[in-house]
C-alpha cells in the first residue's frame, strides 16, 4: 500500500499521535479524537492531511497489548468521513471483541522468526540470572557450571539475539518474551 510506504519513508511513527495513544491507550479510539485535541499548527496534523490524499479521510484504531512488552493495533479505515463515522458509532465495540482474536490468529498463521530467536534452556537461565545482577562467577555457582561455560552460553544467546553487549542481550530475550523481567 503506497500509504504505508509513505509513512515508514518519513518515519511518521516518531509523531504520529495515533501510534501514540496505540501505546498509551487499550480502547478503540477514532483519529479525529486525536485530530481534535492537536493545535492547529502542530506539525502531527500534516500526517492526517497526507492521509487523507491517499484516501484514509478517516479511520480508527484498536489497541492490541501482548503479554510482555509487545503492542499493535487493528486499524479500519475509509475515504468516506459521514459513512465511517456512522459505522464506527454502531460497530466498534464489535470490532473491538473481534480485533483480539484476528490478532491472535494472524500471530499463529503468520509468525515473524526474527522476533523470537531460539535460545536453550541454559543461555535463557544465564541472561534471566544476568537481568537479576548476578555475574558469570555467581551464574555459574547458581547453575553448576564453570566461570567460562556461563560465559560461552552468554555469548551464543547475545549472538543469536544479535546484541552486542550483555544488556542488549538481556532486553532483547525479554522483549521477545524468552526471560521475565
Amino acid at each position: 500500500m503506497a500509504w504505508v510506504q509513505r509513512y515508514e519513508e518519513r518515519g511518521y511513527v516518531d509523531i504520529d499521535p495515533v501510534a501514540k495513544r496505540v501505546i498509551d491507550s487499550v480502547l478503540p479510539f477514532c483519529w479525529n479524537e486525536i485530530l481534535l485535541a492537536l493545535p492547529v499548527n502542530a506539525p502531527e496534523r500534516a500526517i492526517f492531511t497526507e492521509a487523507k490524499e491517499f484516501g484514509l479521510a478517516m479511520g480508527a484504531d484498536i489497541p492490541l497489548h501482548e503479554p510482555g512488552f509487545g503492542a499493535g493495533s487493528f486499524s479500519v479505515f475509509s475515504s468516506d468521513e459521514t459513512g465511517f463515522a456512522r459505522a464506527w458509532n454502531r460497530y466498534r465495540h464489535l470490532l473491538h471483541v473481534i480485533a483480539v482474536p484476528f490478532h491472535e490468529c494472524h500471530k499463529v498463521l503468520h509468525p515473524d522468526p526474527a522476533l523470537k530467536p531460539s535460545l536453550t534452556k541454559r543461555e535463557r537461565e544465564c541472561l534471566a540470572w544476568l537481568a537479576r545482577g548476578k555475574t558469570a562467577w555467581e551464574i555459574g555457582e547458581i547453575l553448576g557450571v564453570t566461570e567460562n561455560t556461563t560465559r560461552m552460553y552468554l555469548n551464543s544467546a547475545m549472538k543469536k539475539l544479535g546484541a552486542n553487549s550483555r544488556l542488549q542481550a538481556v532486553v532483547k530475550a525479554m522483549l521477545t518474551r524468552q526471560i521475565l523481567p
